[in-house]
């Protein structure tokens, strides 16, 4: 009724919020939104709802899996995810922005043209758990909390029938070590995934195992060179990347005594996940990657 004291419903006065900052206190749903990370873009667009901004827009169609698609009209690009466009955002006059702790720096700027939630991923041990309740928390931004328990409840039912695939290859317990490529083929370093990341316990939740256990970035990943790679062991190389880079990385080092004594080159367990694993994301990023694993190495 009108006297009830629950605050924090979409249709019943303001909606409180928490982000890594404190609480955030919205008069309504936001139905403008400005995403200045990628996370925060395939969260929006999962609730049924289009970004009027978003960052870094060509980087987000190529490696984070479309679904839902970013539309290809109606959606402002802000630039870089690291620098955005304030004067765009501005005259986008949004009701949220919502980014990382990366966007510190403008804080005030940002703060000047709508309410902002700040999130920090890179700081807890359990980036799903983060993950979940920031999806909740921007599902309660944009008054769509129903549409934010469905979406994670199908996550659950994935990671469960990912389990149940996994078990049923006879793959349980699989070591796996996930690397993304950076740098250029001539000069390649990889980012390592630890424990503390989505994508590792994405892995870990239907059965595989990770076998890489070096150092965690804030961002869950260790940088290794080349030579890093021999500390790999027997386990499967899994890359987010797509087949042709793993097959011209491949084709490069053919004659490269490092390479080639790979244990996972010499026994042929290097596999790509496809360039739009994106291992930061929200659920659907999640859901994408279960269907990943299990098609690489079903196949495999």
């Amino acid at each position: 009724g009108s006297d009830s004291d629950e605050g924090d419903t979409a249709d019943d006065g303001p909606i409180r919020l928490t982000d890594a900052r404190g609480e955030v206190v919205l008069d309504e749903p936001a139905t403008d939104v400005v995403t200045l990370d990628f996370t925060y873009t395939e969260m929006v667009l999962a609730l049924g709802v289009t970004p009027v901004g978003v960052a870094d827009v060509g980087f987000y169609r190529d490696y984070v899996h479309q679904d839902p698609p970013l539309p290809e009209e109606g959606v402002t690009d802000l630039g870089l995810r690291s620098e955005p466009s304030t004067d765009r955002i501005r005259s986008l006059q949004p009701d949220l922005i919502i980014t990382t702790t990366l966007s510190l720096p403008q804080v005030d700027v940002l703060e000047g043209i709508a309410p902002v939630l700040f999130f920090d991923p890179s700081t807890l041990d359990d980036p799903m758990a983060e993950m979940r309740s920031t999806f909740a928390t921007v599902g309660a931004a944009l008054g769509r909390d129903a549409e934010a328990e469905a979406v994670l409840a199908e996550l659950d039912e994935r990671l469960e029938s990912g389990r149940r695939e996994i078990t049923d290859a006879g793959l349980d317990g699989t070591e796996i070590v996930v690397a993304q490529g950076v740098g250029s083929i001539e000069a390649p370093l990889f980012r390592l995934f630890t424990d503390r990341s989505l994508i590792i316990q994405v892995a870990t939740e239907i059965g595989l195992a990770n076998a890489w256990d070096g150092p965690a970035s804030d961002w869950g990943y260790t940088d290794s060179t080349l030579e890093g790679l021999t500390q790999v062991g027997d386990a499967w190389f899994l890359a987010i990347a797509l087949d042709e880079h793993v097959d011209a990385f491949e084709e490069t080092y053919a004659s490269s005594p490092v390479v080639q004594n790979l244990p996972f080159v010499q026994n042929g367990r290097f596999r790509a996940l496809g360039g739009d694993a994106w291992p930061w994301g929200g659920p659907r990023s999640a859901i994408h990657l279960v269907d990943r694993f299990v098609t690489v190495l079903e196949d495999a």
